[in-house]
């Protein structure tokens, strides 16, 4: 359901229209619409099933208005009937009109019958960025082979950032990993190598981003190297901060060992702070002397994280430091307020 929603907001932004969240039962200003059709397509709102208005509807997919083409998409959608998916799919494969495409992918979904992954599989190919980027995000969840060898070629050889990232996410989603493990498919390897290559050479940085947090979810040697290296090579702080939080999932001793180094090495704020929250459960004792280093930091936001975590480990060479915080007036409230935390939990304040 949640990808269903997803999916639907997504092709409803991207074509201007208000989405089921905001508008159930309608598709957008009757005003900006034909005003007379004899299906009244261009609304949406349809009731009924094949053989009533349905029929009417999909007969008005062929109308030479483009409105009135995404209206009866959007209104088969609503109806949630199956057998409107073959006419739906022509419309997706072959209608010239990217928003008319787009509402057409948005009603598969909304039906949501399984028989039609074929359908996204070919749209994932489409001319347009923004059916293709929906078609991956159709895909995210689903467990069929197809859908994997299309989300893996997206990734590999889409020229669309947006649709590169898209096809990550789809990939990285812990419901499609579980599925295949449970029916034995050898797919979590072959995807943990893709996302681990697009995480050192994608050309995006959002691209690597999102590869970097869906290897959170991968325990094999290829992905944790990777991880390692972009925490402390990649360029962008925020490919940094999201290998930092995969790396706190894992948990293990080479993470480890690589967020504390990171504590000495890291200078931008945003990337500090995911280190030093990845670090908070492990417990290792080895970040007490930089996180005590970090409470002298010009950023609010660093000085907060870093007690934070202290309040893990709490080594005794933070209490002078976090009592000068505690009664300088010139601190932030909230900064001096988690300061006098950690000293009551170190039993000193």
């Amino acid at each position: 359901m949640k990808r269903r929603t997803a999916v639907l907001c997504l092709v409803a932004a991207l074509t201007a229209q208000p989405c089921e969240c905001a508008l159930a039962g309608t598709s957008g200003n009757p005003a900006e619409r034909p005003a007379e059709r004899p299906a009244d397509a261009s609304r949406g709102g349809m009731q009924g099933g094949p053989g009533g208005s349905g029929t009417a509807y999909m007969q008005s997919l062929k109308d030479d208005d483009p409105l009135v083409r995404q209206g009866s998409a959007r209104a088969l959608g609503e109806s949630l009937d199956k057998s409107a998916g073959p006419a739906l799919a022509d419309v997706l494969g072959g209608d010239g009109e990217e928003s008319v495409r787009l509402a057409a992918l948005g009603a598969l979904v909304a039906i949501g019958d399984r028989s039609f992954l074929a359908y996204y599989v070919r749209a994932i190919k489409d001319r347009s960025e923004l059916v293709r980027r929906s078609a991956a995000e159709a895909m995210s969840g689903l467990w069929d082979e197809t859908a994997h060898s299309a989300l893996m070629g997206a990734l590999n050889t889409d020229p669309s950032p947006k649709v590169r990232r898209s096809a990550a996410l789809a990939l990285g989603n812990p419901g499609i990993l579980g599925k295949y493990s449970a029916h034995g498919w050898n797919r979590t390897a072959d995807t943990e190598d893709a996302l681990s290559d697009a995480l050192r050479a994608d050309e995006s940085y959002e691209v690597r981003a999102m590869a970097a947090s869906q290897l959170g979810r991968f325990e094999g040697p290829k992905s944790l190297a990777a991880l390692m290296d972009a925490l402390e090579h990649d360029k962008n702080s925020s490919v940094r901060a999201a290998a930092a939080e995969s790396l706190g999932m894992r948990g293990d001793k080479q993470a480890v060992d690589k967020l504390i180094s990171a504590l000495y090495f890291e200078k931008d704020e945003t990337a500090l702070v995911a280190a030093m929250k990845a670090l908070k459960f492990t417990g290792d004792a080895r970040m007490g002397e930089p996180l005590v280093e970090a409470l002298r930091s010009g950023s609010p936001k660093v000085r907060w994280q870093a007690i934070d975590t202290i309040e893990s480990v709490r080594p005794d060479s933070a209490v002078r430091m976090l009592q000068d915080i505690a009664a300088d007036k010139y601190e932030s409230d909230g900064v001096r307020a988690k300061a006098e935390e950690a000293l009551q939990l170190m039993g000193v304040y």
